[in-house]
């Protein structure tokens, strides 16, 4: 959550300007506007950068590819589409083109494209989110741990301590203090979790621990706020049990429940949104 919030901070920008303003006004994405921790925010933030980020990415394929149509890219073979994804990476989505830039315009002391540096670091440091994104869903442990010193740059930069005195502590156990085996057990226990076997399931164990806070003092309450202590201890370890028994009846049965969660927007429609005008990060 702290990650997309310190993106939504840097590029929000101004709805006739530059940024993700001007990108949720085109995609008609509300409750955008201003950051929160409350309701929908944050699943809502994410889709959007999922779904920016993945416009801008179709754009430079078809830039990358020397063609007018996605559909004419299905013509090319696997080694030629690897190596113009590799491309779009390094001129479009990394450090490297943002220095490039740099370097050019300290040699020809042309205006530099201020419109296309935005871009590039847009699409480096979203691309960057989505990584660690799904790493955290499918439980790839290891890309979570490669992409801890682009977490601290991007925690100190934002102005983050908290979670930058976090991941310079963590950093710091598994460089220099913590044996092989608290590595490791660290790694393979204090992460993610999964409750139901499944790829692409995989949460953040604090998530998972709010979950079942939620279950234990909302969802399944049999006392209410006041409940009995030796009762809550007894109970406790029963939730899983009875959350999953609750959503078999209600898959079994189709009866009335709440929603968890809202409706997704579709990624296709945003793109398009995106190919029909001048939108997205820069004009």
């Amino acid at each position: 959550m702290a990650y997309a919030q310190s993106i939504f901070k840097q590029y929000l920008g101004t709805t006739k300007g530059e940024g993700l303003r001007k990108a949720f006004s085109t995609l008609k994405r509300r409750g955008l506007q201003t950051a929160s921790i409350k309701g929908p925010f944050h699943q809502s933030l994410e889709e959007a950068i999922y779904h920016v980020t993945e416009a801008h990415l179709l754009v430079e394929w078809k830039r990358a590819g020397q063609v007018s149509s996605l559909r004419e890219l299905q013509r090319k073979s696997p080694t030629e589409l690897k190596k113009m994804a590799t491309t779009i990476v390094a001129e479009r989505a990394s450090t490297d083109a943002l220095n490039k830039l740099a370097f050019e315009w300290d040699d020809n002391k042309a205006a530099i494209d201020e419109g296309l540096r935005q871009t590039i670091m847009y699409n480096r440091d979203a691309l960057q989110y989505i990584v660690l994104d799904e790493a955290i869903k499918n439980g790839d442990v290891g890309m979570m741990e490669a992409l801890l010193p682009t977490l601290l740059f991007r925690f100190i930069g934002g102005g983050n301590k908290k979670y930058q005195v976090e991941v310079l502590e963590l950093l710091q156990g598994l460089e220099r203090e913590w044996t092989l085996e608290v590595k490791q057990f660290i790694r393979e226990n204090c992460w993610v979790i999964n409750f139901v076997g499944r790829r692409n399931s995989h949460v953040p164990i604090d998530q998972a621990q709010e979950h079942n806070i939620k279950d234990i003092k909302v969802t399944y309450r049999s006392e209410g706020f006041k409940i009995n202590w030796s009762y809550l201890k007894k109970l406790h370890p029963a939730i899983p049990v009875i959350r999953a028994l609750c959503e078999h009846m209600e898959h079994e049965f189709g009866t009335d429940t709440r929603g968890k969660k809202h409706s997704a927007p579709r990624k296709d429609s945003s793109a398009k949104s995106f190919f029909s005008g001048p939108s997205g990060l820069s004009s």
